[in-house]
């Protein structure tokens, strides 16, 4: 029996899937986590037994989001199982002829590791997980932007995490990217890309992501182009000024202020009409 599968019955034995974990000012979760990942791994033959350092301490922050502190896996053992699981699913996808082929099968992979990777998140660890970044990949690739960016704004905040094999950009860049052709997509089907374009943009500004030009710049573009689809037309305006300021020369925004420009004219206008 593989490993996922062991694991998986494991939580089964236990009554199913984890449930999820509330969030707490002050939440000390080694011992526990300790139990628990012990138990997994006594499933797969591991001799588990932590020790005092490998503890740690996970806090909530005013925004929402665990403070991290510095960590090590509880169990170096079960990270480099699932690695090596997750090594052979990503051996079968390459299998796979087409990305709808190789979406499916992701979809169907997923819920084999995102316990670990949310435990991982839960508990407030940072050490570096291969398991987990991939697994904000697959999401992002399913088109689960919800999942994708709340997992890859964790990992952002570790300051620990490569990018797997063959990916040459960085996470940051990756989750623009990926979140702007999503967000390119819904509008051009008159769909908003709200909150989810917006909670990105808000974070990348407010945390100061180091990102290329074209690609900041590309981000603030598809803000204004959203809050046109939305009739919110300063706002867009101001999303046009703030691309602009980003990118003077090739900024590509001139048609779209000016048409909202013109849109306020006429909102003005039929106000003044009423009056």
């Amino acid at each position: 029996m593989s490993l996922i599968k062991k694991l998986k019955a494991r939580r089964a034995d236990q009554g199913g899937e984890p449930q999820p974990t509330k969030p707490k000012t002050d939440q000390r979760v080694s011992k526990f986590q300790a139990k628990k990942l012990a138990q997994q791994a006594s499933v797969i033959g591991v001799d588990v037994a932590p020790s005092a350092d490998e503890s740690v301490v996970a806090t909530i922050g005013p925004d929402g989001i665990q403070n991290l502190t510095a960590s090590v896996p509880l169990n170096k053992n079960l990270l480099e199982q699932y690695q090596a699981a997750l090594q052979t699913d990503v051996q079968r996808l390459s299998t796979k002829d087409t990305l709808e082929d190789k979406a499916a099968m992701k979809r169907q992979l997923l819920p084999n590791y995102m316990p670990f990777v949310e435990d991982y998140m839960a508990n407030g660890h940072d050490y570096p997980n291969s398991v987990a970044v991939m697994m904000m990949v697959w999401l992002f690739d399913i088109g689960d932007i919800e999942q994708g960016l709340h997992l890859g704004f964790y990992l952002v905040k570790t300051q620990k995490q490569p990018m797997p094999h063959g990916f040459s950009s960085t996470m940051e860049t990756f989750i623009c990217d990926y979140t702007y052709d999503w967000a390119s997509a819904q509008i051009k089907e008159e769909k908003t890309a709200s909150p989810y374009l917006d909670n990105l943009v808000k974070v990348l500004l407010d945390a100061k992501w180091e990102l290329a030009m074209p690609v900041k710049s590309k981000m603030l573009n598809m803000m204004a182009k959203n809050a046109f689809l939305k009739g919110d037309f300063k706002a867009c305006v101001s999303w046009c000024e703030a691309t602009q300021k980003v990118n003077p020369e090739g900024h590509g925004t001139k048609t779209l202020m000016n048409k909202a420009l013109k849109e306020i004219e006429k909102l003005e206008q039929a106000a003044a009409e009423t009056k």
